[in-house]
């Protein structure tokens, strides 16, 4: 027995992020695996959501492929989402600006300076690497989990409602160079 989904399967995402929720909530304050669970959950969420909303928003699944994990660049892809016009073509300018989720602030006192932006563009800088060093460490340097779990919670409620509305406004070859633009050096 089949299913027919798609390759990033958002309902999937939002059971990630359900069971980091759960796992957040359970009274074991004692352990640290928990928040190592809520920790991967919630990133992964992240990365399952935007890798979902950019393939209905017609990016190819090769591509989302490419850049695996890295969640810096992923988030980089929405500044080439937007709205669609009266013939369904991707407006030059949004109504609703598709950036506005790097803004928002994901609403936890250890981080509530900082917007949903400014903390992805400083994952790897100042926190351990998604996902081998979150599944495999002993000590771990990250965002508290409760503030990964509300961030992984803003950007799923973000993707679910541009879910199949948005749209790329630029060709794809053009957003692969400024995308992948640096990455033999990010990579070595």
């Amino acid at each position: 027995m089949g299913y027919d989904m798609d390759t990033y399967n958002f309902d999937m995402a939002k059971h990630l992020l359900d069971a980091a929720t759960y796992t957040q909530g359970k009274d074991d304050s004692q352990d640290c695996s928990k928040g190592q669970a809520v920790l991967y959950l919630s990133l992964l969420c992240i990365e399952i959501s935007l890798k979902a909303l950019y393939e209905k928003a017609g990016y190819p699944v090769s591509d989302l492929r490419r850049l695996g994990h890295d969640l810096k660049r992923l988030f980089r892809l929405i500044h080439y989402c937007r709205l669609p016009d009266e013939s369904g073509r991707p407006k030059k300018s949004c109504g609703i600006n598709c950036v506005s989720i790097t803004f928002k602030y994901p609403g936890q006192d250890v981080v509530a300076s900082s917007t949903i932006g400014n903390l992805i563009n400083r994952l790897d800088e100042e926190t351990a690497e998604y996902p081998n060093e979150i599944r495999y460490a002993t000590a771990l340097k990250h965002y508290p989990p409760e503030a990964n779990l509300a961030m992984a919670t803003k950007i799923h409620d973000f993707c679910r409602d541009q879910m199949g509305v948005v749209r790329l406004w630029k060709p794809v070859p053009e957003i692969n160079a400024k995308i992948f633009e640096g990455w033999s050096r990010h990579r070595k």
